[in-house]
């Protein structure tokens, strides 16, 4: 339900979710989503479902830790069992044929055949993929903007535009729908010229630009390596077959028609395609719409291996958090820096969201000595109502404690050698609740910063209030 809101849509939804009443079965990509706004996992793998109960916050981090350690301990399971089979087998070698042990040879033989191999548990994650490596080198700034204008029809969407991109910039552009991102994504990229003002672009910059709309470039009658033929004329098959596997494309895609391909796989195609000669710059506008999780991993794994400048536009927060250094915003008409982490911004959504940000309007003119004494009660009464909230702040810091104790203990149980061997299943509870209480403490932390906030800005209101 994720795939065309802006983040302050994704993070109302968030919160709708985590609040509504009744069931809701939710199929999502959405690390945030999961984790925010369902408390079990259903997971879908070689054709059955498991089921992870988790925390109400942190569902997707506690499914993702247990699977992991249920990984482990079906290895070391397997492992243990092989090494049975073949001392067993030693002795059966050993005295099959001796007088005095043929009965317990046999006897270890029926053990053997008996024995049902365990499964393992084993990985349906998508194959990795990678981004050529810019083959030009780019002085700095690759693009410049001094003063620009960019719109439609004459009418200027975004004005006042003053930035500039070096290379290996990794910059998230964030705002809400219609503020004009896409129209500076497709301005950097040259789909649309600047109004006014001055925009420099380097000679030998090759911008990829990946957008929805872009989908249309693919041919739905055609294969998945006869998109590449017109991009290696000198190719051989085999190199060509190389190139597509680097996009993340199985051997059993190269021959399907475009139009046969999933959504996810036809954003690997077109991402393999715009970014086939080396570009500079990598400009992505949603990239993670059709992506599963693991593709979107394996996109983060690209990106922060390519090193030329990147620009993404995504309400995916794990995307952005974990490939960019720098957040700007298009707001108002223009694109400036952001003076603040996603973190940061979150929470002035959220604000938004909550009503939690109302302009105090002030009377500037007289105010009668009735209006005074009405103003200095309810100062009095606000200074009153922030003792509960402090009250609220201390027993959240006594809350974080008490779980950073249990983990600290839980951490120093799991220094135990023998635990995986001797009691499996007491193990694979342990990493259960460290899930949980990692889940637990970020919320209590989360929530302590919020109310702290919300005490400083009653101690301001009341300030102001004189």
């Amino acid at each position: 339900p994720t795939n065309y809101l802006d983040l302050e849509g994704a993070l109302w939804l968030e919160k709708y979710l985590a609040t509504y009443p009744h069931t809701i079965f939710l199929i999502s990509h959405d690390r945030g989503l999961l984790n925010r706004a369902v408390d079990c996992i259903v997971h879908l793998e070689h054709g059955k479902l498991t089921l992870y109960k988790g925390a109400h916050k942190g569902a997707y981090n506690t499914f993702e830790e247990t699977r992991r350690a249920r990984q482990e301990l079906s290895i070391k399971a397997r492992d243990k069992q092989q090494a049975q089979i073949e001392h067993m087998q030693k002795f059966v070698d050993r005295f099959g044929a001796s007088a005095t042990k043929a009965k317990q040879a046999q006897s270890r033989a029926k053990r053997i055949a008996k024995l049902k191999p365990l499964d393992v548990m084993v990985d349906e994650n998508s194959l990795p993929f990678s981004f050529p490596q810019p083959k030009n080198a780019m002085a700095s700034p690759m693009l410049n903007l001094e003063n620009v204008s960019v719109g439609y029809d004459g009418k200027a969407i975004l004005s006042r535009i003053t930035q500039r991109i070096d290379p290996e910039d990794r910059i998230a552009l964030v705002g809400v729908n219609g503020n004009g991102k896409s129209t500076f994504a497709k301005l950097l990229s040259g789909e649309l010229t600047k109004m006014g003002g001055v925009f420099h672009r380097g000679k030998k910059l090759e911008i990829a630009y990946f957008a929805q709309h872009q989908m249309d470039i693919l041919k739905p009658q055609q294969t998945v390596l006869e998109h590449i033929e017109p991009l290696t004329p000198h190719m051989s098959e085999s190199q060509r077959r190389s190139r597509v596997a680097q996009m993340g494309l199985t051997t059993s895609k190269m021959l399907t028609l475009a139009g046969n391909l999933s959504g996810g796989e036809r954003a690997r195609l077109l991402l393999g395609l715009i970014t086939f000669n080396g570009p500079g710059m990598m400009i992505l506008d949603e990239p993670t719409n059709h992506l599963d999780i693991d593709s979107r991993d394996a996109l983060v794994q690209a990106l922060n291996e390519y090193k030329g400048a990147v620009l993404i536009i995504s309400h995916d927060r794990h995307l952005i958090d974990a490939t960019v250094d720098q957040i700007w915003i298009a707001e108002e008409g223009e694109i400036r820096i952001l003076d603040d982490d996603m973190e940061g911004y979150e929470r002035s959504l959220l604000s938004k969201l909550s009503g939690n940000e109302r302009k105090k309007k002030k009377d500037s003119g007289g105010r009668s000595a009735q209006n005074r004494k009405k103003e200095r009660q309810e100062a009095a009464a606000k200074r009153a109502g922030l003792s509960p909230l402090r009250k609220e702040i201390q027993a959240a810091e006594k809350k974080i404690n008490l779980v950073q104790g249990k983990l600290r203990r839980l951490e120093a149980a799991f220094e135990d050698e023998t635990l995986y061997d001797g009691e499996p299943e007491k193990a694979q509870d342990m990493v259960r609740q460290r899930a949980e209480l990692q889940a637990e403490l970020a919320a209590l932390e989360l929530e302590w910063v919020e109310k702290s906030d919300a005490l400083e800005k009653a101690k301001a209101e009341i300030a102001a209030a004189g």
